[in-house]
């Protein structure tokens, strides 16, 4: 790393900053590294777009950057599951349509998908959806030709899928926010609660929002007809900004 430094004209102590996700990597610093790293022009780009979805604040930005490395035929090689998760959550209506498989008057039909979701989306968006979450496997045909939900668990807690899940819950909040104005209010249940709290009072609070999840999960499991798809989202978020110690 010091002979890269001195190469590449850079403070000898900042890569292992950098590393350490002490620093972050600026795009001045990349470009005087790059010529250096012995990488051929895909490798190049890939790490360009990493660099991307490590340090940008801008979220269209990490997102078009993971759209284009998912199109690098090396990535896909490597990473399939990666490319999974992100096409499943950056797409709310993906989601939206495997649930749908429960409903007791579920049709694999993309006419009937597209009107049960208000139009929302196009017929061929709902045929793409439906090529993907059949090829994926998370819609599966059972002996009797019904489609299924076959049990599929996502870890995002990291890389590409937390920012996968971070895309999904935006876009659920845009549609929580025309909800406002587009579903009848006996459809819609939206309450909110701004309240003054100790570091310790927000622990107590994420452990009452992931107990009403599982309660509210359970509901999944009990049988009987079922004829609407909804989204739960419970969120806490800062108002104010804490000062630094």
């Amino acid at each position: 790393m010091r002979s890269l430094a001195q190469k590449s004209k850079i403070a000898s102590g900042y890569l292992p900053m950098v590393l350490k996700r002490q620093r972050e990597l600026s795009e001045k610093a990349f470009l005087k590294v790059l010529p250096h790293l012995s990488l051929d022009p895909q490798e190049r780009k890939f790490l360009g777009l990493l660099r991307l979805v490590g340090e940008s604040k801008d979220p269209n930005v990490r997102i078009e950057a993971v759209n284009q490395m998912s199109r690098l035929r090396k990535f896909q090689e490597k990473n399939n599951n990666e490319i999974r998760v992100y096409e499943y959550l950056t797409k709310w209506y993906y989601v939206a349509i495997r649930e749908m498989a429960a409903l007791s008057d579920f049709k694999m039909d993309p006419e009937w998908i597209k009107n049960k979701l208000n139009g929302r989306i196009t017929t061929a968006e709902v045929d793409e959806a439906l090529e993907f979450l059949k090829e994926q496997g998370f819609l599966v045909q059972d002996a009797k030709g019904e489609w299924t939900q076959p049990q599929t668990n996502l870890d995002c807690r990291e890389g590409i899928f937390k920012l996968s899940l971070g895309q999904f819950h935006r876009q659920m909040f845009e549609l929580a926010s025309e909800s406002i104005e587009d579903t009848p209010r006996e459809k819609r249940y939206i309450l909110g609660h701004t309240v003054a709290i100790s570091a310790q009072d927000f622990d107590k609070i994420k452990a009452i929002l992931n107990e009403s999840v599982a309660k509210i999960t359970q509901l999944d499991d009990q049988k009987g007809n079922k004829e609407e798809v909804y989204h739960i989202e419970m969120a806490a978020f800062p108002l104010t900004k804490e000062e630094r110690k």
